[in-house]
């Protein structure tokens, strides 16, 4: 704790002497509105400590088609700013008088008319004001983003998007998964480089790190930095404090062609942490982060916060980045997702669809926070006929199972247009087919006692004469 205080101070001195700078972090990306027009939106993440955010922000637009389109004016939204400090009730940022890192996002919007199709149209900003508190390259300079746009042949195109606030804060000797949580609305393919943080429009201008740093090991890790190219997760475990910055280029392509770039600058700040970070399991809570979901059925899991801080609890959150997907939080002190979706044939689109979990503590002064990234295709094949428990049958009864998710019990209605004194038999299997409870019964209403059990079922009902009846999925927290 007291290394992690002086380490406070420290950066506290610091932005007191560089309080001209204020850019952490910022995006450019835009929304098709009609013909040649989109509406543009600039997220800039400041330092509170800095100078004021601008009242308004320019970005200019060019292309080879025309290097003379006016620049444009964006105004910030209504709900600008929004303080995302990461810090617990009781901690008071630099944004309200205190000594902790203070973070605004201020959100930027205007519509943009451009005058033709052109196939690398570039919206971009320049911010003279790059944090000066980093670490790992020569201090001061401009931060510079930009999105590309290929509108010609009646292409019409939004950008990705993003769910993930690019301000992370990492711990020295604990490793640590960050993922943007691009999302593109059009279902484009997206695929990640890292380059070198800008500071103007030229390829020449960009930032210099400071050796052994550089634009793909901006923090010095033990093992080095990774980086996944087709999820843009990376995953460090630094060995020291350091206040470092990390360019991300994400690439849209449709049916092959490259459609739009979109750049975003990000700091990363590595502290000496009084906290252990939390972990996000894999799918029911097996080291395993893809799914294969079935079209035409519903497909349910569950995903796990744990924390080797016996005082802290969890919290689960995920990007929705998949339209229809459900999730159910169970709370408490170890929060657990339950995920259901149901795709259709249509979703059955070859390529795996991504969506990231974060999983947040309540520890102070800052919250503990990772995020992992799940894979998940949907599929029509044979992998998909269940062999482990009874089939479906041809005329399945309509039974009634409540509530879903269960907690301590489960309750089945059989239903009194089917019921008879004949006698049933249930069965609850695991994914595995590992049969987790059997049962005769004879009424038509009854309950189980699932307290014992958590995570994703089959319950499944059979006739006296051993014939198929009904089969459920079921969750249980």
């Amino acid at each position: 704790m007291k290394k992690f205080l002086i380490f406070i101070f420290i950066l506290f001195v610091q932005l007191n002497k560089a309080r001209a700078s204020h850019a952490m972090g910022a995006d450019i990306t835009y929304s098709y509105v009609g013909p040649n027009q989109y509406l543009v939106t600039f997220s800039f993440y400041r330092d509170c400590s800095g100078i004021p955010a601008p009242s308004l922000l320019m970005i200019d637009i060019y292309s080879s088609c025309s290097l003379n389109v006016p620049s444009v004016n964006l105004s910030p939204s209504p709900s600008s700013p929004i303080q995302i400090s990461p810090l617990c009730t009781s901690s008071i940022s630099t944004c309200n008088g205190g000594v902790f890192i203070g973070l605004e996002e201020w959100v930027y919007t205007g519509i943009v008319t451009l005058p033709f199709p052109c196939a690398d149209w570039t919206f971009s900003h320049t911010e003279s004001a790059r944090n000066a508190i980093i670490t790992t390259t020569n201090l001061g300079g401009n931060l510079f983003v930009y999105s590309t746009l290929n509108n010609l042949n009646g292409i019409i195109n939004s950008s990705p998007t993003f769910s993930n606030k690019p301000v992370p804060f990492a711990c020295v000797g604990q490793t640590f998964n960050f993922n943007h949580a691009a999302y593109d609305a059009e279902g484009d393919s997206l695929a990640y480089e890292i380059i070198t943080p800008r500071t103007g429009p030229l390829l020449a201008d960009t930032v210099s790190f400071i050796a052994p740093y550089s634009a793909t090991q901006p923090v010095l890790s033990n093992p080095p930095m990774t980086f996944d190219m087709a999820t843009g997760d990376f995953s460090m475990k630094p060995t020291q404090t350091d206040v470092s910055i990390l360019a991300i280029l994400v690439n849209e392509y449709r049916g092959g062609v490259l459609i739009g770039q979109v750049e975003r600058d990000i700091q990363i700040n590595v502290l000496n942490c009084n906290n252990a970070l939390p972990i996000v399991t894999g799918i029911n809570s097996l080291p395993n982060y893809n799914i294969l979901a079935c079209a035409n059925e519903q497909n349910c899991f569950y995903i796990t916060a744990v924390d080797a801080d016996a005082t802290n609890s969890t919290q689960l959150s995920w990007d929705n980045s998949i339209p229809g997907m459900t999730i159910t939080n169970s709370g408490g002190t170890r929060d657990t997702a339950f995920f259901c979706w149901t795709p259709s044939i249509a979703d059955t689109i070859g390529n795996p669809y991504y969506f990231t979990v974060t999983a947040k503590d309540d520890n102070c002064p800052y919250f503990g926070v990772v995020t992992s990234t799940f894979s998940l295709i949907v599929d029509t094949s044979a992998n998909c006929s269940p062999t482990i428990i009874n089939t479906l049958p041809k005329n399945p009864i309509d039974i009634i199972v409540f509530p879903q998710p269960a907690l301590e019990n489960l309750f089945v209605d059989l239903g009194s247009n089917v019921f008879s004194n004949k006698g049933y038999s249930i069965r609850i299997n695991d994914l595995t087919g590992r049969i987790a409870f059997q049962s005769n019964v004879k009424d038509q209403t009854f309950s189980i006692d699932v307290h014992s059990l958590k995570g994703v079922y089959y319950l499944s009902i059979t006739g006296k004469e051993g014939n198929a009846l009904a089969r459920r999925k079921i969750i249980i927290f």
